[in-house]
């Protein structure tokens, strides 16, 4: 397992529970040390971000250095979340890494990802080892 600086959480939102888990042992199998932190809806992830909601008791909020975001979610997509995150106070922004995963084809999708400044890279699913792996690599330097 390989440890990065400022990956010490990786944050995946998306509402299919088999595709979190396929995603979560993706990166585990990719050597990537980081916690996983899963949120099946986009509210929950910003109630997580914010420490609101059932988060309230935490005293600060979880810096996730990477958050790999669904677009087609119920309730409030992945678009919905990103217009929400962009009005969030600085403090609960963070330093995060945001990285839509989705598996649109949509080319008006990719090019909205790659107009939005909070939004790193635009990657389609299935979530590939040596994708995430690369990812990592060319977003966090290596710790120690």
């Amino acid at each position: 397992m390989q440890k990065f600086a400022g990956l010490d959480c990786i944050l995946l939102i998306d509402d299919d529970v088999a595709t979190n888990y396929i995603n979560s042992f993706i990166i585990r199998n990719a050597g990537i040390d980081a916690n996983i932190e899963v949120m099946q809806s986009a509210v929950t992830a910003l109630d997580f971000l914010s420490c609101k909601g059932d988060y309230s008791a935490m005293k600060q909020p979880p810096c996730p250095g990477l958050i790999l975001l669904d677009i087609n979610m119920p309730v409030m997509t992945g678009w919905d979340f990103m217009e929400a995150y962009e009005k969030l106070p600085e403090e609960e922004k963070g330093k995060y890494v945001i990285v839509m995963l989705s598996s649109s084809l949509n080319p008006e999708d990719v090019e909205r990802a790659e107009g939005n400044q909070y939004i790193a890279e635009f990657l389609h699913k299935p979530l590939e080892e040596p994708e995430i792996l690369a990812l990592v690599q060319k977003l966090f330097p290596p710790a120690g």
